[in-house]
């Protein structure tokens, strides 16, 4: 136990060191000329970022795995601060860029999502819908069969869900309408 705090206590050591220097070699960057430095820098500080190796597997000893997702934490985290010292030194570069570059970023991802949730509605809640509410005559009956309790509840549960699907058959087409007209105001 005691060679395995030793071993976590060097391996954290030898983490803060690299954290140093990261860190060191980041927030020394000169902006001598800022076209030709700011891809550099880029470079520089990409290629310092470390990786993390994630572990394989658990292996069912808490000590190896704990000490094994311990320090894959450590480095994920200190990968974080890499990632933020790009940024930051990114942003005090040239900030209308980086956040040109960041809104050009945030398009791009909402403009994937909008069409994801386009075809999602139109194949899971349109079709299905529709495919669910066809079917919804012979849940009732089936609530009906049951005994006691039960009965009560599934009955009143089927008329809920039943309700639920006409509220969805109204407000589905809308909300796709709408999701249509953003798309084509994110394409301009």
């Amino acid at each position: 136990m005691q060679k395995l705090l030793l071993l976590s206590l060097m391996i954290l050591v030898a983490l803060s060191g690299c954290t140093y220097n990261a860190a060191t070699a980041s927030i020394n960057k000169k902006s001598v000329e800022k076209t030709e430095s700011s891809s550099k820098k880029s470079e520089e500080s990409s290629d310092s970022i470390m990786g993390c190796s994630e572990p394989s597997k658990t292996y069912g000893v808490s000590e190896i795995d704990d000490f094994l997702g311990t320090s894959f934490q450590i480095c994920e985290t200190l990968q974080d601060a890499q990632e933020l010292l790009t940024n930051i030194n990114d942003f005090l570069e040239d900030p209308t860029a980086f956040i040109a570059k960041k809104g050009a970023q945030a398009k791009s991802q909402l403009k994937s999502q909008l069409s994801d949730m386009v075809g999602n509605i139109a194949e899971n809640v349109i079709k299905k819908t529709i495919t669910t509410m066809q079917g919804s005559g012979d849940i009732t009956s089936a609530a009906k069969d049951l005994k006691g309790l039960n009965k009560i509840k599934a009955v009143k549960d089927v008329a809920g869900a039943i309700k639920n699907l006409k509220s969805i058959s109204k407000t589905a087409p809308k909300v796709l309408d709408e999701l249509n007209a953003l798309a084509g105001k994110l394409s301009k």
